[in-house]
């Protein structure tokens, strides 16, 4: 029995509709290989492919003296590791990883590293609330618990306080909504661009707006090379023109052009956003405008690889800490992975691309935001910041604190920790306002280690779980790693139900 997927190709055309795709079958003997296949947009396979154009495809064939699909098949095989655990399975813990959705539709066009699979979330969903209706993360990232949802037809809220991530999900959510007609009208135009990019570019002048914030939010060490930099504020002036002009696809190009900013400037994102060595300067060759080109590809194609979804993806607030959810209905089940409490400062990570999409204009724009998040860096310790909401009264987490405040390299450190519990505990009440008697509640989280003082992050957030009012239902270890001094460290997915 065989399986089919599409492959859509820029230079595909079939009969007075356009553009559509080339449909690869694969035998049962090759269900491996076609359950890898599968979950990657077009994109991603002409990429293992080697061929970017279905004429390149068919010249390459007549040269092997085999069918078009008979060489796909074989570039596959050579290019791609066959994935044997099913998407039902949690014994991939990559599902739990951003990387383990490399190559999905919509999942690669901008890297939040810090972001897990949608077929994670799809496994979530399917095993602990299959009957789901309504989905809810408070902490929604770049959107995948959202645009999962939707593609499983089920209605989700969601809360996210990074406007760079809010951008994302509009952008994507977008996407999913558009009818086949404009999709492809969208798609065309993208590839276009992508084509054209080298020298539209020239037509526009540089945001002086634009640099004008830069200088005023960031310090004088520069994040790119001169022409970079100037290329950089001309495709300000061009996204904002293709926004008045066609504004999908202007949202579309907003979100390419904020992949290729970091790998084109002189930092790198490494955990945190830092600069680059002298010797990793040495290798970086900066070309924006093809790496601008190269997404505009991604999504055009990836346009080609969605289904469609009229499921609402709703925002309903920014920071889930104060939610207001006296106006929202319930929800089946909540999906999320919070910030983890690991020093990462996931505003700074994404500093450029706030800038480059205008939310900083002065240099206090930056800690604003940093003030607006749960607390989970060392840097986000502030007198004004620390002591919002009162500390749980849990034993593991006293004895935590104390261990902390002896050991700690870092004042800053036991307030941090004993600040994330205080705000996650807001987070949890808001939850429990919008659960029935039914709900699940998934969270993603790993433990921390500070010295020599382990912070069990997950133990102590489910008993703070059930200090308001939830019981444990299941527990799932995703990830084991280690520390710097050899501590094993896990990564787990903890579900809870509502006490009766």
């Amino acid at each position: 029995m065989s399986s089919f997927k599409t492959i859509y190709f820029p230079d595909y055309q079939v009969g007075e509709s356009g553009k559509s795709g080339l449909t690869i079958s694969f035998s049962d003997s090759e269900k491996n290989l076609y359950q890898s296949v599968n979950k990657l947009s077009s994109f991603s396979i002409r990429t293992a492919i080697g061929h970017n154009f279905y004429s390149d495809i068919v010249k390459a064939a007549d040269k092997a003296q085999i069918t078009v699909s008979a060489y796909v098949r074989k570039s596959l095989s050579r290019s791609i590791s066959p994935d044997n655990n099913p998407v039902e399975s949690y014994d991939a813990a990559i599902q739990s990883t951003f990387s383990g959705g490399k190559g999905s539709p919509l999942h690669d066009w901008f890297p939040y590293l810090e972001g897990y699979s949608p077929d994670f979330v799809k496994t979530v969903i399917t095993q602990y609330a299959p009957q789901a209706k309504r989905v809810f993360d408070p902490f929604c990232g770049s959107g995948t618990t959202a645009l999962t949802a939707a593609a499983m037809g089920i209605q989700s809220i969601y809360c996210e306080v990074n406007p760079v991530c809010r951008d994302v999900i509009d952008a994507k959510s977008l996407a999913v909504r558009l009818e086949h007609k404009e999709r492809d009208r969208i798609s065309t135009k993208l590839e276009s661009l992508s084509v054209l990019l080298n020298t539209e570019i020239e037509f526009y002048r540089e945001d002086k707006t634009l640099l004008k914030s830069f200088e005023a939010s960031f310090s004088s060490k520069p994040f790119f090379d001169d022409i970079t930099y100037s290329k950089v504020l001309k495709l300000r002036s061009m996204a904002d023109d293709l926004l008045v002009s066609d504004k999908s696809v202007g949202k579309l190009f907003e979100i390419a052009v904020l992949g290729a900013l970091v790998p084109s400037s002189l930092l790198v994102r490494r955990g945190d956003l830092r600069f680059r060595t002298e010797k990793e300067l040495l290798t970086h060759s900066p070309d924006i405008i093809s790496l601008v080109s190269k997404r505009l590809r991604l999504v055009a194609s990836d346009l080609n690889d969605l289904d469609s979804s009229d499921q609402s993806m709703t925002l309903v607030g920014s920071d889930a800490r104060s939610l207001a959810t006296d106006n929202i209905e319930p929800v089946d089940i909540v999906v999320t992975s919070p910030p983890y409490l690991n020093g990462t400062n996931y505003f700074r990570n994404t500093k450029i691309e706030l800038w480059f999409q205008r939310h900083l204009s002065i240099k206090s724009d930056l800690r604003r935001f940093r003030d607006s998040a749960v607390t989970s860096g060392i840097n986000d310790v502030t007198n004004s910041k620390t002591g919002l909401g009162s500390i749980p009264v849990i034993e593991l987490l006293n004895a935590t604190l104390t261990d902390l405040r002896k050991e700690s390299y870092d004042k800053r450190i036991p307030m941090m920790a004993a600040s994330y519990f205080a705000e996650m505990t807001e987070v949890i009440r808001r939850i429990k306002s919008l659960c029935h008697k039914n709900t699940k509640i998934a969270i993603d989280l790993g433990d921390s280690c500070y010295g020599s003082t382990w912070v069990q992050t997950d133990a102590i957030l489910r008993a703070i779980m059930e200090l308001e009012g939830f019981t444990l239902v299941d527990e799932v270890v995703l990830r084991e790693r280690q520390s710097r001094d050899g501590r094993r460290l896990r990564q787990t997915l903890q579900v809870f139900g509502v006490k009766q």
